[in-house]
């Protein structure tokens, strides 16, 4: 998970800015569903959040393709932005909100592991 996160810290922190959206979020959600970078799904389609969409894929999947992971975090970050909750917590610090707010919208399948999971989580990069 550090590994990822020192990959990834400026690329997130970027998009923070850009959107509005704190980094630990980010980078939290893009951790578990990337499995820090290490899934078949980030490292192939560099899909870092799970987001399903087109691919070429050799293998049967419903996850998207992206050139790049800046394009696999602007897309989710996009994502985010246009959800309802959005304009009420822009620019808001509370994480543990966001990720409630991002769950209660279907974004995982199964909610309260990924919120405990991902609130876990966010205290180790605060931590880091």
């Amino acid at each position: 998970m550090e590994r990822y996160i020192r990959n990834h810290r400026d690329l997130a922190e970027a998009k923070s800015a850009q959107y509005s959206i704190p980094v630990e979020v980010i980078l939290g959600v893009a951790i578990v569903e990337s499995g820090s970078g290490m899934s078949r799904v980030a490292r192939e389609l560099n899909n870092h959040f799970g987001m399903t969409g087109k691919n070429s894929a050799s293998w049967k999947t419903r996850y998207g393709q992206y050139r790049t992971a800046s394009d696999s975090y602007d897309h989710f970050c996009r994502f985010i932005s246009n959800q309802a909750f959005y304009p009420k917590l822009r620019n808001g610090a509370d994480q543990s909100v966001w990720i409630r707010s991002i769950s209660r919208i279907g974004y995982s399948e199964k909610p309260l592991v990924w919120e405990k999971q991902l609130l876990r989580i966010i205290n180790d990069i605060e931590a880091i």
